[in-house]
């Protein structure tokens, strides 16, 4: 009967002793890494001598739901104002200006502002703007408020 016991006994200290796997540590069990939020800046442009404050906003270009907007002030002079957005996830977006008291958006980043605004110039389809990670992406003008509108997103509120 001792030898029992003391047989049970040992069994017991040698399973409470036995190293077990260490657990991991908190930033171990983390899902996904950290990705650098992107920026897109460039200038917007209104068809007069000044602008109405404006909102401009990246869409996802196959996600509307994925969007990131900034405001920009009324402005007399000059005719273009500076707009930067900042805290993009990487992606691929088209870009929108929305005139203050309009929730539809009016301007546009399209092929038309790349054509350099010419009459000559007549397509309005919609740019693709790529960023990666921790990138910049510059000089998106906003200037074509001549295409088809009614295809463009409403602003988000």
């Amino acid at each position: 009967m001792k030898l029992i016991v003391g047989v049970v006994l040992l069994a017991a200290m040698a399973t409470a002793c036995a190293p077990r796997a260490a657990s991991p540590s908190p930033a171990a069990t983390s899902s996904a890494p950290t990705v650098a939020p992107a920026t897109i800046t460039g200038l917007v442009a209104y068809p007069a001598e000044g602008h109405p404050a404006m909102t401009i906003c990246a869409f996802g270009a196959t996600d509307r739901g994925v969007h990131y907007c900034v405001d920009v002030p009324q402005a007399t002079t000059p005719p273009k104002s500076p707009y930067t957005i900042s805290g993009l996830r990487p992606g691929t977006y088209h870009l929108f200006a929305y005139a203050s008291g309009n929730d539809r958006a009016g301007g546009a980043y399209t092929e038309y502002v790349r054509c350099g605004l010419r009459a000559t110039c007549s397509d309005h389809t919609l740019v693709d703007v790529v960023v990666r990670a921790g990138e910049t992406v510059r000089d998106i003008e906003l200037s074509d408020w001549y295409g088809p509108t009614d295809a463009f997103p409403p602003q988000p509120r």
